[in-house]
């Protein structure tokens, strides 16, 4: 049987995707705006598995916060979570302002 070595997942560095990573690297969160709202990315590493990854776009901030609100991560990480959550919210406030000026 051929022997399997995981590593952490990472992306290459993007200045308008915002990353964050649980301590132990197995959770990765990805953030960037677009132009219908708010894409994520949601990667797990699981230990000795594949990785799982969850893609998708919120068109408001309610609907990013009930994704955040449901999402495991808030308690087996709760900084992560609420670092996710807060860059969310600050891209939602850079798409108000991009509309409101043009």
């Amino acid at each position: 049987m051929m022997k399997t070595t995981f590593a952490p997942w990472t992306e290459g560095e993007r200045p308008e995707v915002v990353t964050e990573c649980s301590p132990d690297g197995t959770v990765t969160v990805s953030l960037q705006c677009t132009a219908d709202g708010l894409f994520v990315r949601r990667m797990v590493q699981r230990s000795g598995a594949a990785r799982v990854m969850q893609a998708a776009r919120f068109g408001t901030r309610a609907e990013f916060h009930r994704w955040c609100a449901a999402d495991a991560a808030r308690f087996n990480y709760p900084l992560l979570s609420d670092k996710v959550t807060r860059h969310g919210d600050d891209l939602f406030d850079m798409l108000a302002h991009a509309a409101h000026s043009g």
